[in-house]
C-alpha cells in the first residue's frame, strides 16, 4: 500500500511539472509567433489641437491718414484622441496697436476624429496684432495631451 501511494504521489507531481513545462513552451511560442496573450490596455481619451492658423486682409479705406483693414483669421478644432470630447469654451483674443477684444464661446462635443472650424474677423488699423485660440480654456475635458490647446498667430497691417 505504501509503494502504490508513493507511486500515485510521484505521478502526481510528475503530471504537474509536465503540465507546467507544456504551459511555459506554449506561451514561449506565441511570443516567438508575436501572438503574445497581453495587450496593453488602450487609453481613451480626447485630445483637443488646432493643427493649423491662416490670416487674409483686404483693404477698406484711408481717411485722415488711417488705413482700415478687414482682417479674417480661420483655425480648425480637431480632435485626435480615442474619445469624443464633450462639450468645453474656447476663448478668443484679439490684441495690438490699441484694439483688444476678447471672448469666449461655447464648444460643443468633437467626435472622434471631427473638427470645428474657428472664423474670428475684425478691422484694424495699420500696425501689428495677436491673435489667439485657446480650446478648453476652462480645462472641462480630460486629455491625452492639455499642452497642444493653444494657437496663435502675429499680423502686421501695412
Amino acid at each position: 500500500m505504501d509503494k502504490i501511494y508513493k507511486f500515485m504521489k510521484n505521478w502526481f507531481f510528475a503530471t504537474i511539472i509536465l503540465l507546467t513545462f507544456l504551459s511555459v513552451l506554449l506561451i514561449f511560442e506565441d511570443d516567438l509567433n508575436n501572438k503574445s496573450r497581453y495587450s496593453p490596455p488602450k487609453i481613451i481619451l480626447p485630445d483637443l489641437y488646432f493643427p493649423n492658423i491662416t490670416y487674409s486682409t483686404s483693404f477698406i479705406n484711408t481717411t485722415a491718414n488711417m488705413t482700415y483693414w478687414n482682417v479674417s483669421v480661420l483655425t480648425t478644432l480637431r480632435n485626435r484622441g480615442t474619445f469624443p470630447s464633450g462639450i468645453s469654451v474656447t476663448s478668443i483674443r484679439i490684441g495690438g496697436n490699441g484694439y483688444n477684444s476678447s471672448r469666449m464661446t461655447m464648444t460643443p462635443t468633437i467626435p472622434v476624429m471631427g473638427s470645428l472650424n474657428f472664423l474670428e474677423s475684425f478691422v484694424g488699423v495699420t500696425g501689428q496684432y495677436n491673435v489667439l485660440f485657446y480650446a478648453d480654456f476652462f480645462n472641462n475635458v480630460t486629455e491625452l495631451s492639455e499642452s497642444n490647446n493653444l494657437i496663435g498667430t502675429a499680423i502686421t497691417l501695412p
